[in-house]
């Protein structure tokens, strides 16, 4: 799923749609209807501080124009974007230019902003293989040591990164984040202008058309990237991040690329459920107050709860070419089990998923699990035929592919793994008896994007033990 997607889902709250349905390019701000924000916060008083704030900024000393030939720097000018490098001349260098051209005016409308309110602003983006020439040249003033790429004001920089993708992956992650400074006025929480600088980065460009925020099918389509991979080694083992840790990052949680995976998971879940959306498309409205966090959980309500649990799962389930559909489905109603009941679980159903059927803790339950199912492998392209129990011919998220486990989470708000006391099923009889009262749910231990072409099914007959 791209941004693209989800501004079409979110269209109706940040736009007053033009004829046809289609979005305007003429709204200079979201309109009123758009996503709620807290009492006490004006969007338009939130966009003329900024303004303000950015007033105030003493600007840059002159670049040393008469030195940068001598230095081996070279200058390509775009319509919003000055781009400077030591790189030789070559396609994929000289395109950069219109890349982050495209890309001003895709992130005002990300943030439901018109592109005409930036026709006048520029950017400086200096792109680096050796950083002397520069410090020469005057560019690197007020620029700290950084090791990846830097943003401040009207300047964003990055060391060359000897991969093309990945070089315009930094400079677009940079230039998010110059133009959220510009526009909101700062960069708080961390783990929200981190994670959204990284989820709008993740694009696509063929040389003449730019997407941003796209989810990668296979590490090929997004080299030096590699977020995906720490996650699904760190999500499944004792370094996993609570939904509280992401929260808490600071500045300096960020001098450890870890950080980045973790807050990009977390805003890539946010933006691909609508039951968080709303929320998170305000987050950058509250981002010059010191208690960003509190209101965005207070703007989340009930769904507190709910975000918890999905947060255990995401980055359980983690991998390429994700299927999200899970983190939409809407829990079913909750009812008592009298009698035996007799339930059909598919394997093309992604994540945990609701029985509506309520347990009591304490108590002991018989589940009865017949059948067998296909799980398809897109590596292989292939189906392995699989019982409740998975096989063991390949593991995911550290248990067999295709296991099915049974769960009844608490349904608190603590920052707890709610999947934790998970119950692995076999064929036949296996008893369960939970810790609290709450729904019962099913998951097959199946790669998201690999459950719409598995097949079969199990049958589970619960029944309460006499």
């Amino acid at each position: 799923m791209t941004w693209l997607r989800f501004a079409a889902v979110l269209a109706f709250f940040l736009f007053v749609p033009a004829a046809g349905g289609a979005l305007s390019a003429q709204e200079t701000e979201p309109a009123e209807s758009a996503f709620p924000l807290p009492d006490g916060i004006d969007r338009g008083e939130v966009l003329a501080e900024a303004s303000r704030r950015h007033a105030a900024w003493r600007g840059f000393d002159e670049l040393e124009y008469a030195q940068m030939s001598r230095l081996g720097i070279r200058l390509v000018r775009g319509k919003h974007i000055e781009f400077y490098t030591d790189l030789d001349e070559s396609k994929e260098v000289d395109s950069i230019p219109a890349v982050l051209d495209e890309a001003v005016g895709q992130l005002a409308l990300f943030f439901g902003l018109s592109p005409d309110l930036y026709k006048d602003w520029h950017i400086e983006a200096f792109l680096i293989s050796d950083r002397e020439p520069f410090e020469i040249f005057g560019a690197m003033k007020r620029a700290p040591d950084f090791a990846h790429g830097y943003a401040l004001e009207s300047r964003i920089w990055i060391y060359d990164q000897k991969q093309a993708y990945y070089n315009r992956f930094l400079l677009l992650h940079e230039l998010t984040h110059a133009f959220m400074n510009r526009t909101f006025g700062d960069l708080n929480p961390r783990w929200y202008s981190e994670g959204i600088a990284d989820y709008l980065a993740l694009h696509r460009w063929d040389g003449k058309k730019l997407t941003l925020g796209i989810y990668p099918d296979n590490p090929d389509e997004v080299p030096g990237f590699g977020r995906i991979d720490r996650i699904k080694k760190a999500g499944r083992g004792k370094n996993r991040k609570t939904l509280d840790d992401v929260l808490d990052f600071e500045a300096d949680d960020f001098l450890d690329n870890d950080s980045y995976a973790w807050s990009w998971s977390l805003v890539t879940l946010l933006f691909h459920s609508p039951r968080y959306a709303r929320a998170a498309a305000a987050i950058p409205y509250l981002m010059m107050r010191s208690d960003a966090n509190r209101l965005f959980l207070e703007m989340l309500g009930d769904d507190r709860v709910r975000l918890n649990r999905d947060w255990y799962e995401w980055i359980a389930s983690i991998d390429y070419a994700a299927d999200f559909t899970s983190f939409a489905r809407d829990d079913l109603p909750s009812r008592p089990l009298s009698d035996p009941i007799e339930l059909t679980l598919s394997p093309k159903e992604p994540g945990w998923r609701s029985t509506g059927i309520r347990l009591e803790a304490g108590k002991t339950y018989i589940l009865r699990v017949e059948g067998r199912f296909k799980v398809y492998e897109n590596d292989f392209d292939r189906s392995l035929p699989c019982e409740a129990s998975g096989i063991s011919l390949r593991y995911f998220a550290g248990a067999p592919l295709g296991q099915v486990t049974a769960a009844v989470p608490p349904s608190g708000p603590r920052s707890v793994n709610p999947w934790k006391g998970a119950v692995p099923l076999r064929n036949g009889v296996v008893r369960l008896t939970p810790d609290v009262t709450g729904p019962l749910f099913f998951r097959f231990n199946i790669p998201s994007g690999e459950t719409k072409k598995s097949s079969g099914s199990l049958t589970v007959t619960l029944s309460p033990e006499r």
